[in-house]
């Protein structure tokens, strides 16, 4: 298929300029042609006014007789009637281009004036929408700090009953530590005491053994003599040595604690710590 023709340049939109100028030559062939048919049967009023008339001999001999004939005067007939349609429509011309004109312009300010109003409206719904983001970002930033401080001070709280949970501790710890001690303190009192009872109570019964096997007389009354023993475990005498007293009997108790060769020992470990190593004097008497 071909494409339509393009339209003249003349059928495309003309500017008041050009249909006023158009209106004027419309109205003046109108004009023209309103003169010419006026003209015409003037014209023909006249040819018919001369061929009727009386004195034919005097037209022909007038138009024959150029010597004689009268100047010819050249008029121009305007007609009133012509001229006030040629305003009318004229200003009616005038009129309906002005009216195009106005609306023109009134349709360009209003299409000046949607333009405004959407470029305002949508100013406005961009406002909005960046308001509304700004206001989202602060609401995020907001329940972001609501947040961080609540798990701040849900991590002080947790932070505050560990401290004190500590402290309850090393407060227990220390409380149990000092009864343990104290309990220790006493429990090796009483067991120190113990031991002592035993140590004094076996050193006797070695004192009482080792003084069957001495056969002293009188003389030796209100002497004494000190003696270490070094004992096994069972009570085994390992070695006497004197350490100090009367001579003769310090000889007669060395020779009597060989003799006795053991003497009675607990079996505590704490009371042969203390014997395994002792001290004991001997008195004739005692």
């Amino acid at each position: 298929m071909s494409k339509p023709e393009a339209k003249p340049q003349a059928e495309r939109k003309k500017s008041p300029a050009q249909i006023i100028k158009e209106a004027h030559q419309k109205a003046s062939r109108v004009a023209m042609g309103k003169s010419f048919l006026l003209h015409a049967v003037i014209l023909a009023s006249i040819l018919i006014s001369i061929n009727f008339s009386d004195k034919p001999l005097e037209f022909v001999n007038a138009v024959s007789s150029p010597a004689q004939a009268a100047p010819i005067v050249k008029a121009t007939f305007i007609d009133s009637n012509v001229i006030a349609q040629q305003q009318r429509e004229k200003a009616q011309a005038e009129a309906a281009a002005q009216q195009r004109e106005r609306r023109r312009v009134q349709a360009e300010r209003d299409r000046a004036e949607r333009e405004r109003k959407r470029r305002a409206e949508d100013a406005r719904k961009q406002r909005e929408a960046e308001q509304q983001k700004e206001q989202e970002r602060l609401n995020a930033l907001e329940e972001q700090r609501i947040k961080e401080q609540a798990a701040a001070a849900q991590r002080a709280e947790e932070e505050r009953k560990q401290r004190e949970l500590e402290e309850m501790k090393r407060a227990l710890e220390q409380e149990m530590s000092e009864q343990l001690a104290q309990e220790q303190a006493a429990q090796n009192a009483a067991n120190q005491k113990r031991v002592m009872t035993e140590v004094e109570r076996y050193n006797v019964l070695m004192i009482q053994k080792i003084q069957r096997n001495l056969n002293l007389d009188g003389a030796f009354k209100g002497s004494s003599c000190l003696l270490n023993l070094r004992l096994a475990s069972d009570g085994l005498i390992l070695s006497v040595k004197v350490l100090e007293g009367d001579p003769a009997l310090c000889r007669a108790a060395q020779a009597a604690a060989l003799k006795a060769s053991s003497v009675p020992m607990s079996n505590d470990p704490d009371v042969y710590d203390k014997l395994k190593n002792t001290n004991m004097t001997i008195r004739p008497n005692s």
